[in-house]
């Protein structure tokens, strides 16, 4: 049996909604194959284990939680991989197989976890460090996709340093190749968090202080006139068979679909998805499968194929799309390399349910690790002889 690390939480504005998509995936498990342990990476950064990190109730108070468990460390002892609690708590260390990640923005989901997996020689689950990073980042995102010809909305790239320097001239040069609406966004971030629908300068401005709050580096881009979202993810590694989900069609009572439409209004007033688990992205309003063509789904798996590989993605993706039914024309939007609820209720619509996908996560994983294990990592020379 393979004991895995769930590892949620960290540091990231993105930090709840994490614990939510940990926790479920904890419990879905099939216990018969693996042996979970889950790990709660608190705000600051340290880890922790215990019966208690468990149940989705007991985060409503973090540090009775954290005063309640056990503090953990990881370390690589001989080319394995152990747990290892203080030596007064009894058990000095638990060896484990591969990390779950089930992070969502931050370090956990910009390649910086991963690594730090990388480095002790430990396999993970999901999309390496590189296409972490580029799909963290929204704007090196639509650099890649326009060099892959996958359409993106029109937009402008602005930095921290050029808005405080350059305030009206910076002003000037967004309205005069965009048009009102636009969407301000942090480069950086997810859960919809920091990002501003605006319609003219004085809204622009606050929006671009709010998203200059999150990141350092801010995407302002077009509105694309649609009529709906379209998302779709994707389960495999970059270089090998990638498996499709069935496409969803989100709906919102917004403008756009922000972080209370996305977790707030539908998880309060719903049971709860998985023994010990919010609903998280899975109480959206959605209708699964989404009412399009069967052209508009092929030309979205297209898309969505030549976006996964293009950009090294791996495990689990969500990417979503805007489509305009009265002419199909559409835009890939983003992204989403470790996506809310890990899009189990896309797969659980495929026939995949989510202890199937969670097996498959692991095996992609350990596939991943065992091939670049082949690989040359190092290299023997005389370099220091010769000092």
């Amino acid at each position: 049996m393979k004991t895995i690390a769930v590892f949620f939480g960290g540091k990231s504005v993105e930090h709840d909604i994490s614990i939510i998509t940990g926790v479920q995936a904890f419990h879905a498990f099939d216990t018969s194959i693996y042996e979970p342990i889950p790990i709660y990476v608190s705000r600051d950064g340290i880890f922790y284990t215990g019966n208690k990190i468990k149940d989705i109730k007991n985060y409503k108070n973090l540090d009775l939680l954290i005063d309640n468990s056990r503090r953990v460390y990881i370390k690589n002892i001989k080319d394995k991989i152990y747990l290892c609690f203080d030596k007064i708590l009894g058990i000095k260390k638990i060896q484990i197989d591969c990390a779950f990640l089930a992070f969502h923005g931050g370090e956990g989901e910009n390649g910086g976890f991963q690594g730090f997996c990388e480095t002790i020689n430990l396999p993970y689950t999901g999309t390496d460090v590189l296409g972490s990073a580029l799909c963290m980042d929204k704007i090196s995102t639509k650099k890649i996709l326009l060099n892959s010809d996958i359409p993106v909305t029109k937009y402008e790239v602005l930095t921290k340093n050029e808005f405080i320097k350059n305030k009206e001239e910076s002003l000037r040069n967004i309205e005069l190749k965009l048009s009102y609406p636009v969407f301000v966004k942090p480069s950086n971030g997810g859960s919809s968090i920091g990002i501003s629908r605006v319609k003219n300068k004085v809204e622009l401005i606050n929006a671009l202080e709010l998203a200059f709050s999150f990141d350092l580096k801010v995407l302002i881009e077009n509105e694309f006139i649609h009529n709906t979202e379209i998302n779709i993810s994707c389960l495999g590694n970059y270089n090998g068979e990638i498996l499709f989900s069935q496409c969803e069609e989100v709906y919102s009572d917004t403008e756009f679909l922000d972080f209370e439409n996305k977790y707030l209004k539908g998880g309060k007033s719903k049971k709860i998805a998985h023994q010990n688990g919010s609903k998280g992205m899975s109480s959206t309003n959605r209708l699964i499968p989404a009412n399009i063509s069967d052209q508009m789904q092929n030309q979205i798996k297209n898309y969505a194929e030549k976006a996964f590989r293009d950009l090294n993605c791996g495990g689990v993706v969500r990417i979503d799309f805007l489509v305009n039914k009265k002419d199909n024309s559409m835009i890939l939007v983003e992204i989403n390399t470790i996506p809310g609820s890990l899009s189990f209720y896309l797969w659980e619509k495929t026939n995949l349910s989510f202890d199937k996908l969670i097996n498959k996560l692991i095996e992609l994983a350990l596939e991943r690790y065992n091939n670049k294990s082949k690989l040359f990592h190092t290299f023997d020379s005389s370099v220091l002889k010769n000092i």
